[in-house]
């Protein structure tokens, strides 16, 4: 699931290697991470940044008919540990450490839950 409207900072990159253990222990933490730390560069009606919860309710609550709601849900049940650690686990380690793996592993889910937590 890519999201849905920003940049990488949505997928941690601002998140230093050496506080990602810390992060994936302290679910607060991990959660600022997930639901308020990455802002889009949409605005509402002039105000701040929204964040991915606040631009999916706004989604569900001004444009979502029964036909997208039932599109959303059908993709985000698509999205499973096994179905994204296969592509996760497709970058090099070089790349990518698999502490910073797991980390995107637990935000990818987490961002499923919410999709599935705002529309079901």
């Amino acid at each position: 699931m890519a999201p849905s409207y920003d940049h990488s900072a949505s997928l941690c990159s601002k998140i230093r290697e050496e506080d990602i253990e810390n992060i994936l222990k302290d679910r607060r933490r991990f959660m600022a991470n997930v639901e308020t730390k990455a802002k889009s560069l949409l605005v509402f009606s002039g105000k701040r940044k929204v964040t991915h919860k606040e631009l999916l309710t706004h989604i569900r609550d001004n444009f979502a008919d029964s036909e997208l709601v039932s599109t959303i849900l059908g993709m985000a049940s698509k999205i499973n540990r096994t179905n994204a650690n296969a592509i996760i686990d497709r970058v090099p380690c070089e790349i990518l450490s698999r502490t910073t793996k797991d980390l995107l592993l637990e935000l990818i889910i987490a961002k499923r839950q919410l999709v599935e937590e705002v529309f079901g």
